[in-house]
């Protein structure tokens, strides 16, 4: 895994950044980075708080952070506590999987802007027929060169893909 620092935001304040992550392994979270930014608070499990130390932070059904709120839900993965979410911030719902197969969170979820999932959580939502509930469907943790086969509109971006997330109108009964 590489690290490009200079897409790191410098913020000066410590706790003023939020981190989300599912589990301890690497590809998801280097112990390291925490050390040499202060900035974040982290959230994720018992492995993850503990290397971030003071700030660390429990995942729960409603984890708030200033404007944002998250959903943590406890989904297998490797024998080891993982969790994907659902962050909301600006009436922008995003669902993260992590590196989990269980899709039963992800296709309960509604009202989502994105939803990022794996072409192996894809290939069990094909299996079951599945639909998700997202305006968008971005393909996640896939090998470069590795073919993904689009699901209900997926993407499978490529370095250096932007993606830009907006809020949807929030609509209301009689309007």
């Amino acid at each position: 895994m590489t690290w490009d620092w200079a897409a790191v935001p410098r913020v000066d304040v410590p706790g003023k950044l939020l981190l989300v992550t599912t589990h301890e392994h690497r590809d998801h979270f280097a112990a390291e980075l925490i050390a040499r930014v202060n900035a974040f608070r982290v959230l994720g499990p018992r492995a993850v708080r503990q290397a971030a130390g003071e700030a660390g932070l429990a995942p729960g059904p409603d984890v708030r952070f200033g404007p944002i709120r998250v959903q943590a839900i406890a989904t297998p993965h490797a024998n080891l506590e993982h969790y994907s979410y659902i962050i909301e911030w600006k009436a922008v719902r995003i669902y993260l999987p992590g590196d989990t197969e269980e899709a039963a969170s992800l296709i309960e979820a509604r009202g989502l802007a994105v939803a990022f999932v794996t072409p192996w959580m894809l290939r069990v939502l094909e299996r079951q027929g599945a639909k998700i509930d997202a305006r968008r469907v971005i393909v996640v943790h896939h090998e470069t060169g590795e073919t993904v086969r689009p699901y209900q509109g997926s993407i499978a971006p490529r370095p250096g893909y932007v993606i830009t997330l907006e809020s949807a109108p929030v609509s209301r009964a009689g309007q």
